[in-house]
């Protein structure tokens, strides 16, 4: 449940502490907004030394969203794993692949969704689904992509509320509060990924039982295409810091959309590059021609492309292979607004209504010892 102000616990604060640790001037002209600023956090569980050491790197009100997440963890990995029944290596090989270390086995970081979480993993592997290595990679992804999770939400907090906050007239005990709302109303977080997961394996499972190549587990046959908005990085070096966020925001923002739109995945931006994947040949030849068609009249941007068809490993999300390397290598030989595609991806677009291949020649290109062949992709 989401924590409020009036559910927090009433403390008794020991002032001639606070007031002996200098956090509190009782003559001062702000005493009164210090004051319950002070009685709001210590609700929230901090300590004296936590407040001291949130004045000496920043301000005692920006203490308020670690207190929020903070509130759940009474529980340190060593209880943690008397808790569970297992040692405290295991919990600490959980969390290390996990991407979240055990730095101090006494630190109380763990909660009860702890606990869930470690019974739950002893669970799948007690149902004998995944083998030990095989979870553990399993962990590792999640852990990474979860990672960037936390890191994309705490940086638009930093960027927009945090930004408003900070250019408001707003006091401190105002701000802290305000904090404590927005820091509680992320916590909707989990529940949103646990929806989201299910869609999303759900459409994996339907990609790769569309795609896999029979009688090989690892194997996928999959368009692969790579879009490079040549300019953007360019551009990213002549702006400011605040403008480089819109730019970056506004490239991955709408390659994402355009990509999803086609019923295509996204498997990762490189600097002002898209990487794309999808079932058919005429999903990539829509995605590609749409990529280039929306950033092809942004002054000097000059997008360009390639396109691939045939067998590649998907590991931990992305893509390996040497029609992946193929795809990476043509789309660097396109001019401006071009997209080359292989002979592979030129054959399955043979009769696709509104898409044409013609022969573009024969390019060495590195890793390969023979000049491939290429053609370039024209929409109607």
């Amino acid at each position: 449940m989401r924590p409020r102000m009036g559910h927090t616990k009433a403390v008794s604060v020991d002032w001639d502490a606070v007031v002996a640790a200098g956090l509190y001037d009782p003559a001062s002209s702000d005493a009164d907004t210090r004051r319950e600023l002070i009685e709001l956090l210590a609700s929230y569980g901090a300590t004296i030394e936590q407040m001291v050491g949130a004045i000496q790197i920043g301000e005692l009100w920006e203490l308020a969203i670690e207190l929020v997440y903070g509130k759940t963890a009474d529980m340190s990995a060593r209880e943690l794993a008397q808790r569970v029944g297992v040692g405290l290596e295991v919990i600490e090989s959980i969390y290390r692949v996990a991407g979240v270390p055990v730095k101090d086995p006494d630190e109380r970081r763990f909660g009860e969704r702890d606990v869930e979480l470690v019974r739950g993993l002893g669970n799948v592997l007690g149902g004998k689904f995944f083998q030990y290595e095989e979870l553990g990679e399993v962990l590792r992804v999640f852990g990474e992509s979860v990672g960037r999770i936390a890191d994309a939400a705490v940086a638009m907090y930093q960027q927009g509320a945090y930004q408003r906050m900070m250019v408001s007239e707003a006091n401190e005990l105002e701000r802290a509060k305000l904090t404590i709302d927005r820091a509680s109303d992320a916590l909707v977080f989990p529940q949103l990924l646990t929806a989201l997961i299910r869609h999303h394996i759900s459409d994996a499972a339907e990609r790769l039982q569309a795609t896999q190549v029979q009688g090989s587990p690892s194997e996928r046959l999959l368009a692969v295409g790579f879009v490079d908005i040549v300019g953007y990085s360019a551009r990213a070096s002549e702006v400011s810091m605040g403008e480089l966020f819109d730019l970056v925001s506004g490239f991955e923002n709408r390659s994402l959309d355009i990509v999803a739109a086609s019923g295509g995945h996204t498997v990762k931006h490189l600097g002002d590059e898209v990487m794309f994947v999808a079932n058919d040949a005429a999903a990539a030849a829509t995605i590609a021609m749409d990529l280039i068609d929306a950033f092809d009249n942004e002054g000097d941007v000059t997008p360009h492309g390639g396109v691939t068809f045939g067998p590649v490993v998907n590991r931990r999300g992305d893509y390996y292979g040497p029609v992946v390397n193929l795809a990476s290598r043509i789309a660097r030989q396109a001019v401006p607004g071009e997209i080359l595609v292989s002979s592979d991806m030129a054959s399955h677009l043979v009769g696709v209504d509104g898409f044409e291949t013609f022969p573009a020649g024969r390019r060495m290109l590195r890793g390969f010892a023979d000049p491939v062949k290429v053609h370039t992709l024209i929409r109607h």
